[in-house]
């Protein structure tokens, strides 16, 4: 794809394309789990020929809240920015709607926007049943991940203790252990 894009292997083994070397700034927090996948993705981007600045930042600053402040992560002054998000709720529908062109300067970091992925966000909230929702949230999520507005790398393992004496328990990796509360039992 860079190739056919224009960007060319240098004697460095860095691409360029009109005299611009390909140059892409990585920010994470002072973490050391993040700081490690920052060397890998840098490794596997050098691999291709892309130059990489790996940034840290302290963590109060990364996730802070002043808005003149260049270095927190909802001003995303990068080209890439790593840290760990999910939802926490029922319905993934507040989640996908976080992504929507309205949302910019609220919880859409990346300033992604798409009006196609903008309809089916509408449809979704007028859509009652479970079955056309799922196919939905399905859609909203193939757009996001083939865009790259987001990029998962891993999911961080959570640990939840559960009674033996208590059935009718299920994981849900959208919620919390809570989510299906009502079709609990005691096990006899």
């Amino acid at each position: 794809l860079l190739d056919e894009a224009g960007w060319r292997q240098g004697p460095d083994g860095i691409r360029g394309k009109d005299g611009e070397k390909l140059k892409l700034t990585l920010v994470t927090t002072t973490n050391p789990v993040r700081n490690q996948f920052q060397a890998i993705i840098k490794q596997w981007w050098h691999d291709i020929g892309v130059e990489v600045e790996l940034r840290s930042i302290d963590a109060s600053v990364f996730f802070g809240s002043d808005p003149s402040n260049p270095e927190t992560y909802s001003n995303f002054y990068a080209d890439a920015q790593m840290w760990a998000n999910y939802f926490s709720g029922s319905d993934p529908g507040a989640y996908a709607e976080s992504y929507t062109c309205g949302q910019s300067h609220g919880s859409n970091t990346p300033r992604y926007c798409d009006t196609n992925y903008d309809a089916l966000v509408t449809e979704l909230g007028k859509t009652a049943d479970i079955e056309k929702r799922g196919e939905i949230v399905k859609k909203l999520n193939t757009i996001l991940m083939d865009s790259y507005a987001i990029m998962p790398l891993v999911w961080r393992a959570g640990v939840s203790g559960i009674s033996n004496t208590l059935g009718g328990t299920a994981s849900n990796a959208w919620d919390s252990e809570l989510w299906n509360a009502q079709d609990w039992y005691r096990n006899k």
